[in-house]
């Protein structure tokens, strides 16, 4: 159980720096 809860936030950690790096790339694209 716990070690799933552990998994998760490690892929949703993941997901979040995915999203904040294309959302800097974007930003960037767009100055």
């Amino acid at each position: 159980m716990y070690k799933d809860v552990k998994n998760n936030k490690k892929t949703l950690n993941k997901n979040v720096d995915k999203k904040l790096s294309n959302l800097l790339t974007d930003i960037l694209t767009y100055l």
